[in-house]
Parts: structure tokens; sequence; C-alpha cells
């Protein structure tokens, strides 16, 4: 494993043990994590409750928001991010426009844009989304690359509690 590819995963890894120790102690789960690959990207998901996260994220565009966090609705909301890195050699996807999509039963129920934020393992893409839906569902990252023709998706499949 290159030294740039090892970095790249100890940051993803550092944040999903803290994430996930701290989910484990109030939840009792320890898996809100996923890694996917498309032809040019490497795709790391996180999906946390939003009532595991402490603090507002920080976006890299400060006149922006994220959408759909109304306070009577925060504990139907999670907070889904992800990590997006090219391939070969593992290089930040920073400048790219990211759209999130959940679905259920091949019925698209929300989509909307993953805003670019700062997290302590460096720049991600997230919104907050309802993904609790007790049955198999999926939740797809579309990937427009300003470097590349086209987009890319990324698509996981997640199980709610």
């Amino acid at each position: 494993m290159t030294f740039k590819r090892w970095s790249t995963f100890a940051r993803v890894a550092s944040l999903m043990l803290f994430v996930s120790a701290q989910a484990a102690q109030s939840t009792g789960e320890n898996q809100y994590f996923w890694q996917q690959e498309t032809e040019h990207y490497r795709v790391y998901l996180g999906i946390v409750p939003v009532e595991l996260v402490k603090h507002q994220p920080q976006l890299l565009d400060e006149e922006k928001q994220l959408h759909d966090l109304r306070p009577a609705a925060e504990s139907e909301l999670s907070h889904v991010f992800a990590w997006i890195y090219r391939k070969p050699g593992n290089e930040p996807v920073r400048d790219a426009t990211v759209f999130g999509e959940v679905s259920y039963m091949g019925v698209v129920e929300a989509r909307k844009p993953m805003e670019k934020m700062r997290l302590s393992t460096g720049i991600a893409y997230g919104n907050f989304f309802k993904v609790h839906r007790q049955d198999e569902h999926t939740v797809a990252v579309q990937i427009h690359d300003h470097n590349r023709e086209g987009y890319e998706t990324a698509v996981f499949t997640h199980v709610g509690r």
C-alpha cells in the first residue's frame, strides 16, 4: 500500500472508529460506514443518526446551508456524507458537484446536493437525509467531476435502525 493510500485509509479509519465507538455506546450498533468503487473513484460513505452529530458541519461555501435541517424533523434524519478519491493514487476530489439520492423499491424518495464540507479527516460531501427505513433501501452518490465528462454513481445498500 502506498503512503498516500495508507494516509487516506488512516484518516477514514480514524473517523470511523471515533464515530463508531460513540454510536456503539448509544445505540448498540457500529455499522455506519461503507466503501464502494466506481471506474474512476473510491467512495467512502458515512451515515450517522443526527442525534450523534455534535456540531453543525462546517461548509466550505459559507453562504450555503444543509437542506432540511429543522428542529422538529431532526430525529428522523441522518447525516449522510462521502469522502471521494480519484483512482489510482487516492487524490481527494475537492471540486466536484455531488448529489445524494435515497431510493426504496426503485422509487426515489429524496435527491439533493451534497454540500462540500470540512471534517476533521478532510474534505467530504454531505447532507441530511431520512434513511431510517427498517427495510433495505439504496443510497446513491452521484459524482459530477469537473475534470471528466459525464458522471459516475456509487450505490450503497442500507438498512436503517
